[in-house]
């Protein structure tokens, strides 16, 4: 059997993410009824964390694949497709409704704001100010230069420097040699 390999590292990264969604799935119902079913209370407590998890996965958007590998990396089993599908189908609105709270937060809150990427550039600046002349090892001043370059990605995310042009007119000119033109 063939090991993901660094997939799984990589799906641990992005169960961080899935934690941050907890506060938007809290409207999500968070049992099914088991009064007709005769799991235990560990069995039941288990199959409502990989309903919840499938359900997170889902408002993340990721597809069936990647749901899957997550499942396997917590030694989960993976959902079948037609639970997915059913999931999908019985929570549309609430997933779509969450995944519409998500993007707006993200697009509204924290380093989506200019202000805030401008007063974690400075925080930077003054935490390089305060090493910019500390030498490594070799004398090496490699502070200074971060230093510089967190001002500049400061005064770029101010405005007060203009972004540099690019090479590239966007006007394609196809130069064939060795063909007459008329066969171009």
């Amino acid at each position: 059997m063939r090991r993901p390999g660094g997939r799984v590292s990589l799906w641990r990264a992005r169960l961080s993410t899935i934690v941050e969604l907890n506060s938007l799935l809290r409207s999500l119902p968070t049992r099914f009824s088991a009064s007709s079913t005769n799991l235990s209370a560990s069995a039941d407590a288990r199959a409502t964390a990989e309903r919840d998890l499938s359900l997170k996965l889902l408002v993340a958007g990721e597809r069936e694949g990647s749901i899957n590998a997550v499942f396997r990396s917590l030694g989960y089993v993976p959902p079948a497709s037609s639970a997915l599908a059913h999931y999908r189908e019985r929570w549309r609105a609430s997933i779509e409704q969450a995944r519409a709270s998500r993007m707006e937060r993200a697009l509204t809150e924290g380093l989506a704001l200019r202000a805030e990427r401008v007063a974690k550039l400075k925080e930077h600046a003054a935490i390089l100010d305060e090493m910019r002349f500390v030498p490594d090892k070799n004398g090496r001043l490699w502070n200074e230069r971060a230093w510089r370059q967190t001002l500049a990605d400061i005064a770029e995310e101010m405005g007060e420097r203009r972004p540099k042009e690019s090479e590239q007119s966007g006007e394609v000119v196809k130069v064939v040699i060795g063909i007459a033109p008329h066969r171009v």
